[in-house]
């Protein structure tokens, strides 16, 4: 709104980011937590097979059932996936135990992402 009205006073064109930076300097704004800089994008893609795994948890809109699955972050496979009504812990750690007693002789998992933080 000021960039407007000193435009239409004073006929000069000051930028809304140049006005909120003068404002937040003399503490008549505050900085707004949706409008800070974009993190950057870290991609948790490993080298090699079984060094790392993705678990995710996904719900499906018509049954409304939830679906966990571990997947391998070198080659994107599927390592193990199931259906549960609730979402928990206890579920999770279901998941994590088939993958460890179907892959743990060939290569034993080192550790898994945390998922989204929602």
């Amino acid at each position: 709104m000021l960039e407007m009205l000193i435009w239409k006073d004073y006929t000069v064109s000051i930028s809304h980011n140049r006005i909120h930076r003068y404002l937040m300097e003399r503490g008549l704004a505050k900085a707004e937590c949706s409008k800070r800089k974009q993190q950057k994008w870290v991609r948790y893609e490993r080298n090699h097979s079984m060094s790392a795994g993705h678990i995710d948890w996904h719900e499906d809109p018509v049954s409304g059932l939830k679906i966990c699955a571990i997947l391998d972050d070198s080659s994107r496979k599927i390592q193990a996936v199931r259906e549960f009504a609730p979402t928990n812990t206890a579920n999770t750690i279901t998941v994590i135990g088939e993958v460890i007693r179907e892959y743990n002789q060939i290569c034993p998992l080192s550790r898994t992402d945390y998922g989204s933080r929602q």
